[in-house]
């Protein structure tokens, strides 16, 4: 299977001057303290692990190191709902991959699902509430939609299409009604970004490949009102927004960003106002953050890692680091 986090790395002039990275801020909920925090693969040590930082890139922290380095990589993190945790995707060297779980302190490491067989893959965690998770796997022989409980248990199958359809992707909304997905290896127009209901089975499609475009990455804003996405209907990979409340006089998309690089992977910011993606920009493969201004303006996009390690997957949220 071909890594969706892969990003080709291209020779490129530095990035330009990086504005200056205002302070993480504090804030109170019911249940004490919390810091706005990116999840994300890096491979800064060699291995492919799930770091954490705060929103100026600061205070880098490895939650799944362990024992079993040069035997697997770990890529795909999410926060859980609470912040208490983080579900990622363990990629065996061996072949498949499996769920994970662990708590944002780095303890309590433990597998969330155990591949049946080899070459089993179970990938891209999505945490609806702190008892569900979804995500895609090959285990009925393609890829389809899947949930599974925080426990581990109670194994369940969404969607079921047939090679060479494969649904991918999965994320789930605020209020875990509704699951965008990407489908891939359908006829000209049947791919693209999708939404199922988990009330009622239907599937909406609201991006299509008409024009041989590719669209992925599909992630919610916090209110549940947008997603963000990546594609390439440019030429270049960029992150686009789709407003999805007015489903009968439908916005276009929003280009966030403009560039010759790959932009890919985005992710909303707690408050809904700044998305973070990966690019490969300066020639490496960064963490950046762009506002969110409208579709009138460019955006300003500010770098948040420098060290030229390989990085994917950010994943934001309001992480609760003490008691109140």
């Amino acid at each position: 299977m071909k890594l969706r986090w892969a990003v080709a790395v291209v020779a490129t002039a530095a990035f330009g001057a990086v504005p200056a990275l205002a302070a993480p801020v504090l804030h109170q909920d019911a249940y004490g303290p919390t810091v706005s925090k990116i999840a994300f693969t890096s491979q800064a040590d060699g291995q492919a692990d799930i770091y954490t930082m705060n929103a100026a890139g600061k205070n880098l922290f490895n939650v799944s190191h362990d024992k079993t380095i040069g035997a697997r990589s770990d890529v795909q993190p999410v926060w859980s709902p609470s912040g208490a945790a983080v579900a990622f995707e363990r990629q065996h060297v061996t072949g498949g991959a499996d769920l994970m779980v662990v708590n944002a302190d780095g303890s309590n490491l433990r597998p969330l699902t155990l591949s049946p067989l080899p070459g089993i893959w179970n990938c891209h965690p999505s945490w609806a509430d702190d008892s569900t998770v979804y995500f895609t796997s090959n285990r009925d022989g393609n890829f389809d939609l899947f949930s599974v409980s925080s426990k581990g248990t109670a194994v369940r199958q969404l969607t079921k299409t047939t090679a060479p359809v494969q649904n991918l992707g999965p994320a789930v909304s605020p209020d875990g009604k509704t699951i965008a997905f990407y489908r891939t290896g359908a006829p000209l127009g049947g791919n693209g970004i999708f939404l199922l209901s988990m009330t009622t089975g239907r599937l909406t499609h609201v991006t299509a490949d008409w024009n041989g475009a590719t669209y992925f990455d599909p992630t919610w804003s916090p209110s549940g009102a947008q997603i963000a996405y990546a594609s390439n209907l440019m030429g270049s990979n960029d992150i686009w927004t789709l407003d999805l409340l007015n489903t009968s006089a439908r916005p276009a998309p929003v280009r966030v960003t403009l560039s010759k690089y790959s932009d890919v992977h985005p992710a909303y910011a707690p408050d809904g106002r700044t998305l973070a993606f990966v690019s490969n920009r300066t020639g490496y493969t960064e963490i950046y953050t762009t506002p969110l201004l409208g579709s009138a303006v460019v955006h300003p996009v500010t770098q948040l890692t420098f060290d030229k390690a390989f990085k994917a997957d950010p994943s934001w949220h309001l992480v609760t680091i003490g008691p109140s």
